[in-house]
């Protein structure tokens, strides 16, 4: 961390050709915002005092921070294990917050790389709650923690204040970030402080009466909020008061000020949708575990069972079947290629989209131009690092400018193609199954002169049928998670793309230095980079979509020769069972079943039938 922070400050004063190294702050601008925010941390962990004079060069300042301070380095560490909130609360501000009185002499927050607070909580059971400082952040190290985190991440929420929600730049990128990247109902939107209200302004701006209550205005005001923010996103939108819900808990001793039940804080029901969807996902995984083990053991059970004995002819029941698994496979072909055919115009749809979202970014393409050419107010020597740097220094990213237009259109048909994605999957998958239960039925119906052989035949294919679900369940699993690799990220594909020709168009601004060269520089940039082809960078979308089909494609083939094999394989036992058997083998086969049924038995017993799993527990 203290490399990346002298890193940051020596790179900025160095940029500026400044004479040594200054004991003041970087000026407030863009540019510098990197280099303030290293002087801010090392103020923090080496004190004010630290910065009392200038370095006369690099050198000397990387000598004058080369050690941590002996203070902070003789700090004791001690575990606690807190039972009150105020004890987990007064350990928290020690390590993880800002303290007036050791500003002289430095803290210890800066280097805190992580916490972890853990306790007793049996509705959170299971579930982590990680809060991340954000992308974006000056600091690469937090950028990475985040990223990190935020793949790995079940649900995400994007958190600002409710008098900022729908303009803040950085949390609305996030969200439409979060949007664009994660399956549907995996991020929300949380405006916190809505207790903070001016009532005589919401009152005013929306011709309210003047008995209007604290809570009904904080109300107006709220949903006011979410409907601009939905106008933006497609998501949840909660307007929470922690505040007023620790209040109304009797977790503070103050009267809630505007908010005077739990419901109307808005805080359980956030909760409620963040653990249930959770839970749905870990529940989901642990009953796919138990479904295939069932059924599984269902399939053995049912071969082991012998068949009762009847008069019938096999060797015509046998071609029987045959004709009803050709028919079958004829049918699931059918229900592979009309599936394979909706991922098929989708991607054609969203190649004309980003076709179409090129053309509108390329339109833009010349204010671009103009913005950093010729009428830029960058100083010369930002302007210059900007373009040998291929259009990126500091916060000012060119590519992320001129894909912005692109993206923003974009956006909604991705988000609504790979939010119906997954339908695909799983409707192919409902229609196998239907019609290997056709063919069960089908098959059983023959035997309607037998009656105990009908019942042995409806048990064999009832196992069969579980065990192709099962499988088909193992493949959609597979295959959603195959289309949410192929859905994150794309955006930052697509700056990368046009990145990579913003290096080639600017090459010959990059030509220009000495004395005059900033006017033609300027001009350069003006005239090449209207070049840019963004078609190419909108290619990366319909990469990821083809790639999507493609591999669906062969998902479809493995499920279906997966699903004839079973079917074929099925009743094998009606043609081999002809022959005489010992009592011996007989005997073992008895066996067997008993342990394999005993076994499904304590199965169903632990877990409770795999079909009544489905639905996750319901946060209070």
């Amino acid at each position: 961390m203290r490399d990346q922070m002298t890193r940051d400050l020596l790179d900025y004063w160095e940029l500026v050709e400044h004479d040594g190294i200054p004991a003041q702050k970087p000026p407030p601008e863009d540019s510098a915002k990197a280099a303030r925010h290293a002087h801010d941390w090392f103020e923090a962990v080496y004190g004010t005092k630290a910065f009392q004079k200038p370095w006369k060069s690099a050198e000397s300042f990387r000598a004058a921070f080369k050690q941590i301070p002996q203070q902070i380095m003789q700090e004791e560490h001690v575990e606690v294990l807190p039972t009150l909130p105020t004890e987990v609360l007064s350990m928290l501000q020690k390590w993880l917050v800002s303290s007036a009185s050791r500003l002289g002499t430095g803290q210890l927050w800066p280097l805190v790389k992580w916490a972890t607070v853990s306790g007793p909580w049996q509705l959170l059971a299971g579930i982590s709650f990680v809060d991340l400082p954000g992308f974006g952040d000056a600091n690469a190290v937090r950028n990475r923690i985040a990223e990190r985190e935020y793949n790995r991440a079940d649900f995400v929420c994007i958190s600002s204040r409710i008098d900022r929600a729908a303009t803040d730049r950085a949390s609305l990128e996030w969200l439409a970030k979060a949007v664009r990247d994660l399956p549907e109902g995996s991020c929300a939107y949380v405006c916190t402080k809505s207790d903070d209200v001016s009532l005589d302004e919401v009152v005013r701006d929306n011709n309210l009466p003047s008995t209007t209550s604290r809570a009904e205005a904080a109300r107006v005001r709220n949903n006011k909020v979410k409907e601009q923010v939905r106008s933006m996103c497609p998501v949840n939108v909660y307007t929470v008061s922690a505040r007023d819900f620790a209040r109304c808990m009797g977790r503070d001793s103050s009267t809630p000020e505007t908010f005077l039940n739990t419901d109307s804080t808005e805080v359980p029901t956030l909760i409620a949708e963040m653990v249930n969807q959770v839970l749905a996902r870990k529940v989901r995984q642990r009953t796919q575990l138990v479904t295939a083990l069932e059924a599984k053991l269902q399939v053995m059970e049912s071969q082991l069972r012998e068949r009762p004995g009847a008069d019938f002819n096999a060797a015509a029941l046998q071609v029987d079947l045959r004709m009803m698994v050709s028919k079958l496979e004829a049918q699931l072909k059918i229900c592979s290629e009309r599936s394979q055919r909706d991922l098929s115009e989708r991607r054609q749809q969203l190649t004309v989209c980003a076709r179409d979202a090129a053309a509108e970014g390329k339109r833009n393409l010349s204010s671009q131009a103009q913005h950093y050419g010729s009428a830029t107010t960058l100083h010369w020597r930002r302007h210059k690092s900007l373009v040998d740097h291929d259009g990126k220094w500091d916060a000012i990213d060119i590519a992320e400018d001129v894909t912005a237009l692109v993206l923003r259109t974009l956006d909604r048909h991705w988000i609504v193609h790979f939010n119906a994605i997954p339908n695909v999957g799983l409707d192919l998958n409902a229609q196998i199954c239907a019609e290997v239960e056709g063919l069960v039925r089908d098959f059983v119906g023959r035997l309607s002169a037998w009656p105990e052989l009908k019942e042995h035949a409806a048990g064999i294919g009832r196992a069969m049928a579980a065990g192709v679900s099962s499988m088909l369940e193992e493949e959609v699993e597979d295959f959603e998670a195959f289309l949410q690799e192929r859905r994150i990220g794309y955006a930052e594909d697509v700056k990368e793309a046009a990145r990579g020709q913003l290096a080639v168009h600017l090459y010959d601004a990059k030509g220009y230095a000495g004395t005059g060269s900033f006017q033609q520089r300027k001009a350069s940039v003006t005239s090449h980079l209207p070049k840019v082809d963004l078609r190419a960078s909108v290619a990366k979308p319909s990469e990821r979509i083809k790639l999507v089909a493609d591999h669906f494609g062969r998902a479809s083939r493995k499920m279906i020769a997966s699903t004839l094999s079973q079917a074929r394989d099925c009743y094998a036992s009606f043609w081999d069972g002809q022959k005489q058997r010992s009592q011996k083998e007989r005997d073992t086969k008895v066996a067997l079943r008993e342990v394999l049924q005993s076994e499904l038995c304590a199965l169903v017993k632990e877990f409770g039938s795999a079909k009544q799993c489905r639905a996750p527990p319901k946060a209070a």
